[in-house]
Protein backbone atom coordinates (compact mmCIF):
# COMPACT_ATOMS: atom_id res chain seq x y z
CA UNK A 1 0.00 0.00 0.00
CA UNK A 2 2.47 2.45 0.89
CA UNK A 3 4.18 2.15 -2.87
CA UNK A 4 0.14 3.20 -3.75
CA UNK A 5 0.90 6.23 -1.55
CA UNK A 6 4.07 6.81 -3.07
CA UNK A 7 3.26 6.88 -6.47
CA UNK A 8 0.00 9.10 -6.17
CA UNK A 9 2.12 11.70 -4.20
CA UNK A 10 4.58 11.54 -7.24
CA UNK A 11 1.74 11.60 -9.66
CA UNK A 12 0.48 14.79 -7.53
CA UNK A 13 4.34 16.39 -7.47
CA UNK A 14 4.57 16.03 -11.14
CA UNK A 15 1.39 17.42 -12.20
CA UNK A 16 1.86 19.93 -10.11
CA UNK A 17 5.15 21.47 -11.15
CA UNK A 18 3.59 20.82 -15.30
CA UNK A 19 0.88 22.89 -14.61
CA UNK A 20 3.21 25.56 -13.83
CA UNK A 21 5.52 25.07 -16.37
CA UNK A 22 2.47 25.32 -18.66
CA UNK A 23 1.01 28.16 -17.19
CA UNK A 24 4.44 30.01 -17.18
CA UNK A 25 5.19 29.20 -20.55
CA UNK A 26 1.58 30.50 -22.13
CA UNK A 27 2.32 33.33 -19.78
CA UNK A 28 5.72 34.04 -21.25
CA UNK A 29 4.08 33.15 -24.66
CA UNK A 30 1.40 36.39 -24.41
CA UNK A 31 -1.68 34.74 -23.00
CA UNK A 32 -3.55 36.31 -20.29
CA UNK A 33 -6.36 34.99 -18.41
CA UNK A 34 -9.61 36.23 -19.30
CA UNK A 35 -11.47 38.88 -17.01
CA UNK A 36 -14.92 39.66 -16.27
CA UNK A 37 -16.50 40.56 -19.63
CA UNK A 38 -14.80 37.63 -21.78
CA UNK A 39 -17.09 34.72 -22.39
CA UNK A 40 -17.15 31.00 -20.19
CA UNK A 41 -14.95 28.37 -21.79
CA UNK A 42 -18.12 26.65 -20.62
CA UNK A 43 -20.43 29.00 -23.21
CA UNK A 44 -22.37 27.08 -25.30
CA UNK A 45 -22.87 28.60 -28.63
CA UNK A 46 -25.84 28.40 -30.81
CA UNK A 47 -25.73 24.77 -32.67
CA UNK A 48 -24.44 24.97 -36.52
CA UNK A 49 -27.63 25.67 -38.97
CA UNK A 50 -29.07 22.35 -40.95
CA UNK A 51 -29.43 24.98 -43.86
CA UNK A 52 -32.78 23.71 -45.88
CA UNK A 53 -32.00 19.48 -45.00
CA UNK A 54 -30.74 19.52 -48.83
CA UNK A 55 -27.26 17.87 -47.17
CA UNK A 56 -29.12 15.90 -44.55
CA UNK A 57 -31.54 14.45 -47.56
CA UNK A 58 -28.36 13.35 -49.59
CA UNK A 59 -26.82 11.78 -46.24
CA UNK A 60 -30.09 9.48 -46.47
CA UNK A 61 -29.91 9.03 -50.29
CA UNK A 62 -26.20 7.71 -49.74
CA UNK A 63 -27.19 5.13 -46.45
CA UNK A 64 -29.46 3.72 -48.82
CA UNK A 65 -27.79 3.41 -52.01
CA UNK A 66 -24.87 2.01 -49.64
CA UNK A 67 -27.56 -0.78 -48.12
CA UNK A 68 -29.06 -2.20 -51.70
CA UNK A 69 -25.28 -2.57 -52.83
CA UNK A 70 -24.97 -5.31 -49.79
CA UNK A 71 -23.78 -8.74 -51.40
CA UNK A 72 -25.59 -11.75 -49.82
CA UNK A 73 -24.11 -15.46 -50.28
CA UNK A 74 -26.88 -17.29 -52.25
CA UNK A 75 -28.21 -21.05 -50.17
Amino acid sequence: MARLTNTYQQYKADTKLFASWLATTAKANGWSEPGPSDPSPNTQLDPPSLGDGENQAQGSRRKKKKKGNVIRPNY
